[in-house]
């Protein structure tokens, strides 16, 4: 008995010895771009898997735009034991020509400490992209849900507080599965869903709507959606118009690209999807499934009240960024982004799209053209633009100038109201290049 009692203090001892109290991972970066001559970031994920608490670690990051660098970086919290990742903003200085390159990170210490992980596990790669100026964009959530589904009220509450937080920088795109409002072009997208609630945020992340990856107790995919829109982008996109044809079957769109840095590869393509707004019907297949009444991390928060005070099916919905449909929404559209990419030049693309198939449309008015544009080797998107359909083109109505870089950029009405087309009255034209006209139509 003597011999066994020794025998398990001596495996307990050589376990608490072998055990790896500092080990980091750390996730592939993918992508990260950033302005030439800068200090930047890169945002990826690590996981702690060690015994001890991380308080800081070391890492080395390598590319052949650059020396190697080497930081030290101080967490804002320790890190603990999970299997849950924890997204950091990582240091770097960019590179001072616009490309691409491969690039690494690795972390070598950990709480001062070589870090313990193994199986290359501490190693991250991707590609570094510097370009020669920011552009303007907007971040997407692509939100997986359903009528069915009891949880999916989270994702429909994160998708509200996101439009209202960045009504500028917000595209929402609700892709519903078996139910009333499922459509059709979304196939390539839904065989990466195993379960929902669940979404995509520019392709990136992709996680639960409203908890992100902490799967309870906050609204963490804001944090996600502040690093999509943090990071710089390394193309400009526009719908400079989308306009029906004469009865209403198909929308001719038009997009321009414009690209920051040069590339002699063009490792993109554009997508189209339809969404629609305040989308509603009778009868029990219109009702949400609700299983939100009995969480107490959702009572004081107002934008949860519908559903928190609800029933278990909650009647008369208006369900918003609906998809009604899709095109190219996986890689896009072959050849509608053209090899080699220039710094400052921008590529048009002109599609148009056949709805008369569309059944799920309610009401023409409340429909959005979404543009994406897609990074088909990395698999995210990179920018992306909405806009209501007009019924004429408005740039044509205007009258000709001799500046081809001037595009009308938005319309109001006198009253400051924003308008999709010209309407009798009188209408005020911005141009892109910050000069307004006036003009009435009758």
């Amino acid at each position: 008995m003597k011999s066994f009692l020794l025998t398990i203090a001596a495996l307990f001892c050589y376990a608490v010895s072998n055990a790896q109290n500092n080990a980091l991972a750390i996730d592939d970066f993918v992508t990260t771009v950033a302005v030439i001559g800068t200090d930047a970031t890169i945002n990826v994920a690590v996981t702690y898997e060690g015994e001890e608490t991380v308080k800081d670690f070391d890492y080395t990051i390598s590319s052949p735009a650059f020396e190697d660098e080497t930081f030290h970086y101080i967490l804002k919290e320790p890190l603990y034991k999970s299997r849950i990742p924890v997204f950091l903003n990582l240091p770097f200085k960019s590179g001072t020509i616009a490309r691409m390159e491969d690039a690494s990170i690795t972390i070598t210490k950990v709480n001062g400490v070589e870090n313990e992980i193994g199986n290359d596990k501490n190693v991250s790669k991707g590609k570094l992209i510097s370009i020669i100026a920011d552009s303007p964009h907007k971040v997407v959530m692509e939100e997986f849900t359903a009528t069915w589904c009891a949880n999916c009220p989270r994702g429909i509450v994160a998708m509200e507080k996101l439009q209202r937080l960045y009504p500028d920088n917000f595209i929402g795109i609700a892709i519903h599965c078996d139910d009333v409002m499922s459509a059709n072009g979304f196939n390539s997208l839904l065989k990466q869903v195993e379960a929902i609630p669940f979404c995509f945020v520019n392709r990136r992340y992709k996680c639960d709507p409203y908890w992100g990856y902490t799967y309870g107790g906050r609204f963490a995919t804001k944090e996600l959606f502040d690093g999509c829109l943090n990071q710089p982008t390394e193309a400009a996109l526009q719908i400079r118009s989308a306009i029906w044809n004469e009865d209403s079957t198909s929308i001719s769109i038009t997009t321009d690209a414009t690209f920051q840095y040069d590339n002699e590869n063009a490792p993109y393509a554009l997508g189209f999807v339809l969404t629609e707004d305040y989308v509603s019907g009778p009868g029990s297949k219109w009702n949400q499934a609700n299983n939100l009444m009995t969480d107490l991390e959702f009572m004081l928060d107002e934008d949860f009240h519908k559903f928190y005070y609800g029933d278990s099916y909650i009647k008369n919905m208006e369900y918003m960024h609906v998809a009604v449909g899709g095109w190219k929404t996986g890689n896009g559209y072959e050849g509608s982004i053209q090899s080699p990419v220039v710094a400052g030049e921008t590529q048009t693309f002109n599609k148009t799209l056949d709805i008369s198939a569309v059944k799920q449309i309610q009401n023409k008015k409340n429909l959005k053209v979404i543009a994406l544009l897609i990074d088909t080797e990395r698999d995210r998107i990179v920018n992306a633009d909405q806009t209501l359909i007009s019924e004429e083109d408005v740039a044509a109505i205007l009258p000709k100038t001799t500046d081809s870089t001037r595009k009308v950029e938005s319309i109001y009405g006198i009253d400051g109201s924003r308008r999709n087309s010209l309407s009798r009255g009188v209408n005020i034209v911005r141009h892109s290049d910050g000069t307004t006209k006036t003009i009435l139509k009758k």
